[in-house]
């Protein structure tokens, strides 16, 4: 016979006689807990019924009806202790999971609050510290969850609680007790040193003669004013509190606001260490066509740069992650007018623009993430200058998983032929077909893989990325994709950060226009098919976690605002070189990034500038004759293009291209007919008027 041991986990719900009445109101409370263990994280439920919370039913009706305030005790020790609160729900109306912040939750009685942005369930979490005043201490909802709970009768109080200190029981508190509440709020909790930050208070009711608000600093390392003044008949104000550039490194202060007939609120501040917002960026910059490294290539990234050494490594220390900047990307970078861009914004401290330059290779640019306090490890490859290939595509990873490959499907040479498959088992040939080469294949993580394209044969190529060791997801290989063109880098392709699968789908290419279609998806069958249709673009760049108000962009260096979205799309219909300036604004300060010739267009017409032609009218009076009046001008100085001949011109027919056809140049005296058409609305009392231009529309045509 086999013996087995049986653990349970038992909620002890203490039941307390907890109704109080007085003339406005009524407070009822039940209680809940403690923990089994210190300092681990258990789910609580306390019912919202009238028998959790020992009162009668019309009782607990009244007080859910009209519901004031909600606290949670998260003392069970009668000296300091501390408390953390997490994924708080009541029913279905209100939720809070504390994973940006502490969602307008406010400390009170014994207590000070802080938020804490990992180790919760999981996630964020706030944290209530012993004040040691001799009460105990809360955690308290939102002003904003006051008002009727009726519908949330027979659900559930649910929370994740956690203490250094289970000795004694909590309590859940409801109260409908008409009070006077004060919140204090912070914009962050964590300052730099020299740094400040927003801090504000509000009002559960406004005061007719306006409410004088005492603040006192635990510490000299937060300077905070004496008074904040919530002017008459308003329940909101803000004020600032700085931290001195001498900061002791660690130090935290205690903001406590108080107000005559208000409730006692407080908030911890923390100051950052020199070193908890910089980070430490390594690798190794090699050649995408022969894995060798480069020497003296030059690696920048948030206005820290060095060079690289005799192997291609470098190693770039204090960099800053926790500064607000303007950054961008577009794609393509280069083409053929009209050239359609995407642009996405990569302003704030979320993301930072690593740039890779040297001598005899087209610039690296990519957006990489950093850890605050943590070493990260970012390989670059450099594709050297084209001058006889057409396209290069350059694959990137992180250490895992060790062998990522790059596939290119070529489409056959001839009618009715098998597509060819460039990757480490076929590299391919670049003087026949298919022209396409796997230059270098890795497989020991970082990469390069590279592929060079001499010449395109028509049809469609498609690019993507196999897994082959699947020893790590693809979404967790920080991979990035580089596509280069004569002009320099095109397309800039982070992995993705979500899906399942082991191919990485890149890219579309045109093989009859060198028309590049991103797709960037993870998935878990081959690329095989797909439409080709207008560039688009995908970003999986993480969501800007700077707090960033507005965006003003000029695409063509004119200074004047040419978009506002976040990540507008632009056509360039004219050849040329364009500047493109950001301007983004968090509401107080505007930061700037201008790239100097960051887009060039070139012209379609094959020439030094491009063509814009209209057609104007098509004639079918003599069918199947068939006249084709256009007109030419210069995209660059909108003048009239004239001396054109018929080989300038194409046209074609249910895709089959027009051979039988003649041009001629109009000019004033070919007696071109034109009809001309006058609209005039008769209605309303401008009779008079109306007749006066009929006759003058007569007379015109008549000359």
């Amino acid at each position: 016979m086999t013996f087995r041991k049986y653990t349970f986990a038992l909620i002890v719900l203490f039941l307390i006689q907890t109704a109080v009445v007085n003339g406005q109101g009524q407070v009822i409370t039940a209680g809940y807990g403690p923990p089994s263990v210190a300092n681990e994280w258990q789910q609580f439920s306390v019912p919202l019924t009238p028998e959790a919370f020992s009162v009668d039913s019309s009782t607990f009706a009244n007080v859910l009806a009209n519901v004031q305030r909600l606290r949670i005790r998260t003392e069970m020790h009668n000296g300091y202790d501390v408390g953390g609160v997490d994924q708080v729900s009541i029913g279905g109306l209100h939720s809070s999971a504390f994973e940006s912040g502490n969602e307008g939750w406010n400390a009170s009685g014994d207590g000070t609050m802080e938020w804490v942005s990992s180790d919760g369930m999981p996630g964020g979490y706030i944290q209530i510290s012993d004040w040691a005043s001799g009460d105990w201490h809360y955690a308290v909802a939102p002003l904003s969850w006051a008002g009727d709970w009726s519908s949330a009768v027979g659900d559930s109080i649910r929370f994740y609680f956690r203490t250094d200190y289970p000795d004694e029981a909590g309590i859940v508190e409801i109260s409908s007790v008409g009070e006077k509440r004060l919140v204090l709020a912070a914009n962050t909790l964590k300052i730099p040193k020299g740094g400040s930050t927003t801090m504000s208070i509000t009002l559960s009711e406004a005061s007719a003669t306006g409410v004088t608000v005492t603040l006192t600093s635990s510490s000299d390392c937060v300077q905070a004013p004496a008074a904040v003044i919530v002017p008459a008949n308003q329940t909101f104000a803000e004020f600032l509190v700085n931290v001195p550039d001498d900061a002791a490194d660690g130090c935290s202060s205690v903001i406590t606001a108080t107000a005559a007939d208000y409730g006692t609120s407080r908030v911890t501040l923390n100051i950052e260490n020199d070193a908890e917002h910089l980070a430490t960026l390594t690798g190794v910059v090699s050649d995408a066509t022969t894995g060798v490294g480069v020497v003296g290539a030059t690696v920048a990234i948030s206005g820290v740069s060095t060079t690289t050494g005799a192997d291609g490594s470098y190693t770039l220390e204090n960099i800053p992650t926790n500064t607000l900047s303007a950054n961008f990307s577009g794609a393509p970078r280069s083409g053929d007018a009209p050239l359609t861009v995407q642009f996405t914004d990569l302003s704030g401290s979320t993301f930072q623009t690593l740039t890779v330059s040297a001598n005899n290779y087209f610039n690296y640019e990519s957006p990489i993430s950093l850890n605050p306090g943590q070493t990260t490890t970012v390989n670059v490859s450099l594709s050297p200058i084209i001058t006889d290939k057409v396209l290069r595509i350059v694959l990137n990873w992180g250490d895992v998983p060790r062998d990522l490959d790059i596939h290119l499907v070529v489409p056959p040479e001839t009618d009715g032929g098998v597509d060819y498959q460039v990757y480490y088992s076929s590299k391919g040939r670049v003087d026949e077909y298919p022209f396409a080469l796997l230059d270098i294949d890795k497989r020991q993580g970082y990469g390069p893989e590279t592929i060079t394209l001499k010449q395109f044969v028509p049809g469609r190529y498609i690019c993507f990325v196999h897994n082959y060791s699947r020893d790590a997801a693809l979404s967790e290989s920080n991979g990035v994709v580089q596509i280069y063109g004569r002009e320099g880098l095109l397309h800039t392709i982070n992995v993705p950060t979500s899906g399942d699968g082991e191919y990485w789908n890149i890219c579309d290419i045109d093989g009859a226009t060198g028309q590049v279609t991103v797709k960037n998806t993870i998935g878990s069958e081959q690329p095989r098919t797909s439409h080709l249709g207008k560039l688009t673009a995908k970003s999986n760049v993480e969501e800007n976690r700077a707090t960033i108000e507005s965006w003003e962009w000029d695409f063509d260096g004119d200074g004047l605002t040419d978009a506002t979205d976040q990540n507008p799309t632009h056509v360039y219909t004219r050849s040329g070189d364009y500047t493109v300036t950001l301007k983004v604004s968090d509401g107080i300060t505007t930061y700037t990034e201008t790239k100097e010739n960051y887009i060039s267009v070139s012209s379609s017409g094959g020439g030094a500038t491009g063509y814009d032609v209209t057609i104007t009218t098509i004639d079918v009076s003599d069918f199947p004759l068939i006249k084709c009046f256009v007109s030419v001008s210069d995209a660059m100085t909108n003048s009239p293009v004239s001396g054109l001949a018929l080989a300038n011109f194409a046209a074609t027919e249910d895709d089959e291209n027009v051979l039988d056809m003649s041009l001629s140049e109009m000019s004033s005296a070919v007696g071109a007919k034109t009809d001309i058409v006058f609209v005039f609305d008769e209605t309303g009392s401008m009779g008079e008027e109306i007749n006066t231009l009929k006759e003058r529309a007569l007379a015109f045509a008549d000359s």
